[in-house]
């Protein structure tokens, strides 16, 4: 061995043990202070102590009779029956030898360091480009240090080494030449669309014309003037966008005298005159408007007259409208008065006592009047004359058909009212008709009678106390009772009169037959059907003379009903 090697022999509980220590003298280790391997990164066991290899390295070995790494153990093992030999750090025990490890081998050292085997050690070194103890190697970068690359080039640092590039837009080797490269010399340098290559160090660029915009470095693009913030043409002018340019333009209804002028409005009302002839035009700034007057409908460049009479309600009811260019014109009917808006029927029977004959009754109408002769029929030139049969539907059999301005119509008779078509009898009697105490009011279809009281008599034209048994009726039928003290002598002319007198007797088992409302009669057609109490009567209507049965010219009765206050008795 070239190494000479202390064999250290113990005897402990009959045990033998030999472990084998370098010796100092001609060894590769020399005795440090436990610091120092602490400081190399090795903690020492406390029963380890600290050794300095040739290359400068540190390491920890167990103690005599302790056996481990020496740094975090260190086992004591004299006396467990056996022994250990061990050749220490850089050797191994083999067949009682003590080998040399080779370190190289086993890649102690690091990647970037090259390795010298020793016997008993190795050494590492780092290779060029790198920097450490060789078992750690760092890469230097070589580009942080000092400039190695042209100043057009890149400097790029790479484990161990570095290149030099040089820019884009130069071309050489990086390190002793960039030379500028002219990229506009090849497809115009890539611009396009009126674009222009510029060549510059290194580098170009695309550079475009007035009115246009340079896009993704390389195209131009037209320029939108009329869609810029400020505004390139003035408020009254319409922009129009050109390819590089634009233009102003007039807008419509507005005009540019000269070049150095704005545009100015045009007074179209005055110049042109757009509108209708009766329609209203009106400038405004750029255009005008047409508004077609009143009574006329449009869009004021044509405009039509509005036919108001066509629209219901524009004219009353009883007017007639009449239609004008842009106008309209109301005139009440005849027999009406107002501003044909509004129109108030006109009563003749009030403008004069001579409308009718005397023959007849004045009764207004709408727009129009009769003369009635009280009897169903109108006066005609001074004769009583059945009403006419022109009215549609037909009036009531107390109403009066006539003519008026627009077409014939039916009124209702004196004493009924309605509105011709149907008409009730008007209960005079509910007013104060009849003043007198001895008078009573006894209604007739349209009309009325003021009677005696029972228990009075007429005697010339007023009602006087009787005291007889026996009452009459002046021109009339008489009808004899017989009651148990004396005869009583009743007229029966309305029967009204006789519900009067009646209603204070009783007569069993008598039914009577009303002839005039089963037309079982043969009252003449100009004479007023009465029904009585087991008959009826026939009296001619006012204007007529005879027996009822036969009537014609003119007559007139009145009936007056007499009861004695001692016939009750």
């Amino acid at each position: 061995m070239s190494v000479q090697r202390l064999l250290v022999c113990a005897l402990l509980s009959l045990v033998t043990y030999c472990q084998t220590y370098p010796t100092l003298i001609h060894s590769v280790y020399t005795v440090a202070d436990l610091s120092d391997c602490a400081a190399a990164g090795s903690i020492c066991h406390t029963n380890a102590d600290c050794f300095k290899t040739r290359n400068d390295k540190f390491l920890c070995m167990c103690e005599m009779g302790y056996r481990g790494t020496g740094s975090y153990r260190c086992t004591w093992f004299l006396g467990t029956g056996s022994f250990f030999c061990d050749c220490g750090p850089g050797y191994s025990f083999s067949q009682n030898q003590c080998l040399d490890v080779d370190e190289c081998a086993t890649g102690h050292c690091s990647a970037y360091a090259s390795c010298e085997n020793l016997p008993g050690s190795f050494i590492c070194a780092c290779l060029a480009g790198f920097e450490g103890d060789g078992l750690v190697c760092d890469d230097v970068d070589e580009c942080a240090k000092e400039r190695r690359c042209h100043v057009n080039a890149l400097c790029i640092n790479v484990p161990g080494k570095y290149n030099c590039s040089c820019m884009m837009g130069y071309t050489g080797d990086g390190v002793s030449q960039c030379t500028d490269v002219n990229e506009c010399l090849v497809d115009n340098g890539g611009c396009i669309n009126r674009a222009k290559c510029v060549n510059s160090k290194g580098s170009f660029s695309c550079v475009c014309p007035s009115g246009f915009q340079l896009v993704n470095r390389t195209t131009c693009q037209d320029i939108d003037e009329c869609q810029l913030p400020d505004k390139a043409c003035s408020i009254n002018e319409q922009c129009s966008n050109m390819e590089g340019s634009y233009s102003c333009q007039c807008k419509a209804g507005f005009s540019q005298i000269t070049d150095d002028l704005d545009c100015s409005d045009i007074d179209e009302c005055e110049q042109q005159k757009p509108c209708h002839q009766n329609a209203t035009c009106l400038n405004l700034a750029g255009s005008f408007s047409c508004t077609c007057n009143h009574g006329f409908s449009g869009n004021g460049i044509t405009c039509e007259d509005i036919n108001e009479c066509a629209i219901e309600g524009m004219c009353h009811l009883h007017a007639n409208c009449y239609n004008y260019p842009g106008d309209f014109l109301c005139i009440c009917h005849q027999g009406f008065t107002g501003d044909g808006s509004t129109c108030t029927d006109v009563d003749e029977c009030v403008l004069s006592n001579n409308t009718c004959p005397d023959i007849s009754v004045c009764i207004n109408s709408p727009g129009a009047y009769v003369c009635s002769c009280l009897n169903g029929t109108v006066a005609y030139n001074n004769t009583c004359v059945l009403p006419s049969r022109e009215c549609d539907p037909a009036c009531h059999p107390h109403g009066l058909c006539h003519p008026s301005p627009s077409e014939y119509q039916c009124v209702c008779d004196v004493g009924f009212k309605g509105d011709g078509l149907t008409c009730s009898d008007i209960d005079e009697c509910e007013e104060n008709v009849c003043p007198k105490k001895e008078t009573q009011c006894v209604n007739n279809p349209g009309s009325f009678d003021c009677i005696c009281k029972v228990g009075y008599t007429l005697k010339g034209t007023e009602c006087i106390g009787m005291c007889n048994t026996h009452a009459f009726i002046k021109n009339k039928k008489h009808l004899y009772l017989h009651k148990p003290s004396s005869w009583v002598q009743l007229a029966r002319e309305w029967q009204h009169s006789f519900n009067l007198f009646f209603s204070h007797y009783s007569f069993p088992n008598l039914s009577d037959l009303d002839e005039c409302e089963s037309g079982v009669n043969n009252c003449s057609k100009f004479a007023q059907c009465v029904n009585t109490i087991g008959s009826h009567l026939c009296s001619c209507l006012n204007g007529f003379t005879g027996d009822g049965k036969n009537c014609s010219g003119k007559f007139s009765f009145h009936f007056k009903i007499n009861f004695c206050t001692s016939l009750l008795a």
